[in-house]
């Protein structure tokens, strides 16, 4: 019996699934995320425009998992909560 073996999932899967899995950010987001296959930081960022203290502190956990570095130099501080984690 020939069983192909399960791809792993991708980077960009990894975190769009840790998006989903928040419920305020999955709501918000969804058709961004109903049209995306590739996570661009970016243009997430740019969807808290006018996102509730709640949604905002989310995506910020969410861009900081993705690529700490990349927050950084972007200036998207880390939730008090998140800090604390270091």
């Amino acid at each position: 019996m020939n069983t192909i073996p399960k791809r792993p999932p991708t980077p960009d899967e990894y975190i769009l699934a840790l998006i989903r899995s928040f419920p305020c950010l999955a709501l918000k987001v969804r058709r961004w995320l109903d049209h995306t296959t590739k996570f661009d930081a970016d243009d997430f960022y740019q969807l808290f425009a006018c996102a509730s203290t709640g949604e905002t502190h989310c995506a910020l956990f969410i861009l900081n998992v993705w690529n700490p570095g990349y927050a950084d130099s972007k200036g998207w501080i880390r939730p008090l909560c998140f800090s604390r984690l270091r």
